[in-house]
């Protein structure tokens, strides 16, 4: 008797993001856990093992997540510092920093004291980076890479990258396409949110978003 082979690709399709899986894990859990994992899978549409394997890639991803802002302490704790700053001089003030001068200015001298404070002392020595730096390479450090010139050639930078997000009707159709990426959201969110006149400019295209939104949504599902 012929014993009959699955063909290649045959089988049932995995409930999941996960595909090729061959290596078994064979482990006791808790009754709780057990329960937690079938109302994920009922949330989800997945079945027991793509849960819980969708869990235990994202615990992963978490640890390598926060092992690069281990590395990136430093940044995270001057930009809550620097918020602490901004809050209280605004409370100070009565006024927020990006709507009047006065606060504004006083929030650059506050960053400022803050940086004398906790920065190092010593007298500013030339970085291999920028001493060694190509002709080309002079472009991002300017020409002296003093830090006055690299700090300013570095705002410039930022200042650039926001001043260029994607206009918010590029954002209504790629989002109805779902090809909208992470650094499109966060640039129209800086771009928006760091001057007030962008609030207008968003009040006036809320409703003219809306409607281009929908009419890619009738076009998208359109058969």
């Amino acid at each position: 008797m012929m014993v009959r082979r699955r063909a290649p690709g045959g089988g049932r399709k995995p409930a999941g993001d996960f595909s090729g899986n061959s290596a078994a894990l064979t482990m006791r859990i808790t009754t709780a856990t057990r329960e937690s994992l079938e109302a994920a899978c009922k949330k989800s549409g997945r079945s027991l093992g793509q849960e819980a394997q969708t869990r235990l890639d994202w615990s992963f991803a978490e640890d390598r997540k926060r092992r690069l802002d281990d590395r990136r302490r430093h940044v995270r704790v001057l930009s809550e510092a620097i918020s602490l700053v901004t809050e209280y001089i605004e409370r100070a003030t009565g006024k927020w920093w990006c709507d009047d001068a006065f606060t504004g200015t006083a929030v650059r001298f506050g960053i400022e004291r803050l940086l004398l404070q906790y920065a190092p002392k010593d007298d500013p020595q030339l970085p291999p980076n920028v001493k060694t730096a190509t002709a080309e390479q002079r472009t991002t450090f300017t020409v002296d890479g003093s830090p006055a010139d690299v700090g300013a050639t570095q705002a410039a930078h930022v200042i650039a990258w926001i001043e260029s997000s994607p206009h918010p009707d590029d954002m209504a159709v790629g989002r109805q396409v779902g090809v909208v990426p992470d650094e499109w959201e966060t640039r129209w969110r800086l771009f928006r949110d760091l001057n007030p006149a962008r609030w207008l400019l968003l009040d006036e295209t809320t409703e003219r978003i809306s409607a281009r939104e929908s009419q890619c949504q009738s076009a998208w599902h359109r058969p």
